[in-house]
């Protein structure tokens, strides 16, 4: 007695089950179980173990048992593909799949930015690019998930250079450094009145309190020469004069 199944698609009862008897005499009749169904094939079948025997017309019989498996390709789709959001704004997302199976469940992760985590349409909230990904369950067992990819964008503005700052200790104005988002590497140097390099900086934190070889200076007037590069690929090479007020 040799028998053969096809596969159950996920969230359908479509599958079946054959057996093919060799040897014995006259007619030979076929009985399933589960459900006591007859015939040499039967169809219509959900996942699981089907038993069958097989009767000749002598009243010999055999018994075999054969597995009904499941397909697990799911037609799941996440939409956008991919997105750019502006900081601050938010994108809504959406998982849908055919065909549709009532009880399936979702999850999506990493959860940071999203207003849920367990439906098919939450709004994201990203604060850096991030890639999510959404699996979704059916309740016999089927699987499916894809990603999409949030691409985040800080506004970045303008940058500013002050044209006066005064290094009196008061905490007021007492660098001159380089203001503005989005900056990712700078090179600053000062120079004074007759060209001698007083300042050298290539960090945007660490800025300039008036000071040269550790003495202060007087006010006066400095030219400035910095170049600045910026998350979104920009780049500004911007000289001008700044006023040392004590």
């Amino acid at each position: 007695l040799v028998t053969s199944a096809t596969l159950v698609n996920c969230g359908s009862k479509d599958g079946t089950a054959t057996a093919t008897a060799t040897g014995g005499s006259g007619n030979i009749t076929y009985v399933w179980n589960p459900g006591n169904l007859t015939g040499q094939t039967i169809s219509n079948l959900s996942v699981g173990n089907y038993t069958v025997t097989a009767t000749d017309g002598s009243g010999c019989s055999a018994t075999a048992t054969v597995f009904v498996g499941q397909n697990g390709n799911l037609n799941l789709q996440a939409n956008p593909y991919t997105a750019v959001v502006e900081e601050g704004n938010s994108v809504n997302l959406n998982a849908s799949f055919s065909p549709y199976i009532p009880g399936t469940t979702y999850s999506w992760t990493p959860p940071n930015g999203l207003s849920c985590t367990d439906c098919p349409n939450p709004t994201a909230t990203p604060t850096q690019t991030t890639t999510y990904n959404v699996q979704i369950t059916t309740p016999d067992g089927c699987t499916a998930d894809t990603n999409i990819k949030i691409i985040y964008r800080v506004k970045c503005g303008e940058f500013f250079v002050p044209t006066i700052f005064s290094p009196n200790g008061d905490g007021n104005n007492d660098e001159f450094k380089v203001y503005g988002k989005c900056v990712v590497a700078i090179n600053m140097k000062i120079y004074d009145r007759w060209g001698e390099l007083v300042f050298e900086s290539d960090d945007q934190s660490f800025g300039w309190d008036g000071t040269y070889k550790g003495q202060l200076m007087n006010s006066a007037s400095f030219v400035y020469v910095i170049d600045v590069s910026f998350l979104d690929e920009r780049f500004e090479h911007v000289k001008g004069n700044v006023s040392l007020v004590r």
